[in-house]
């Protein structure tokens, strides 16, 4: 009788260890291209608008791969000032996410960084479009940070002018739906200036 209780809490214990590692995904293995969007040709997203825009690609093979382009959006307000947001569309194009379950947003999820007295600072980060759970897709979404105002005068891009220079992080990971996914991947459009 001895011997067969022992043989039960083994056999429970080697269930739940199993189950345990059931639960946890494993990581799936990708490879990442990243294009420089300077013209809508030979870029995912047809709609550049040349903001620094950078186009993501993961693939994990013919039946499994995503993407997203990443970008800053600048608008003037008035003569001495400029808003920018940092922005992230997932999905881009005909048969863009294939094989995707959901992707999951590395908290902030979207990060705009400004560059002042020659070191990058964070001000804007996160976005309304992100539910709290940070899962979203896979489908075509446009991300937004809030509208950041940048008011003076910065020597951005080429001589003294008037405007900030900007990039966009984006940190999220992809879910498969093999049931494996990817470790955070970070990602930052190119710098760019925009002007007032």
């Amino acid at each position: 009788m001895g011997r067969f209780a022992k043989l039960v809490a083994t056999t429970s214990a080697l269930a739940f260890v199993l189950g345990v590692l059931q639960v946890s995904p494993a990581s799936a293995s990708v490879t990442i291209s990243r294009q420089s969007c300077s013209s809508s040709s030979g870029c995912l997203d047809q709609t550049v608008d040349n903001s620094g825009e950078v186009c993501i690609v993961a693939t994990k093979n013919a039946s499994h791969h995503a993407n997203w382009c990443i970008w800053d959006h600048g608008w003037t307000n008035t003569f001495l000032s400029v808003y920018v947001d940092g922005r992230a569309e997932t999905c881009i194009g005909y048969q863009a996410c294939v094989g995707v379950d959901h992707f999951r947003w590395s908290s902030p999820g979207i990060t705009l960084w400004a560059l002042s007295g020659g070191h990058w600072y964070g001000i804007e980060s996160g976005s309304k479009d992100i539910p709290s759970a940070g899962n979203t897709g896979p489908t075509d979404t446009l991300y937004t940070t809030g509208d950041y105002n940048y008011s003076g005068i910065h020597d951005c891009n080429s001589g003294a002018s008037m405007g900030v220079y900007t990039h966009t992080e984006v940190d999220l990971k992809v879910f498969w739906t093999d049931g494996t996914n990817t470790t955070v991947i970070t990602k930052n459009s190119n710098d760019y200036c925009h002007n007032q």
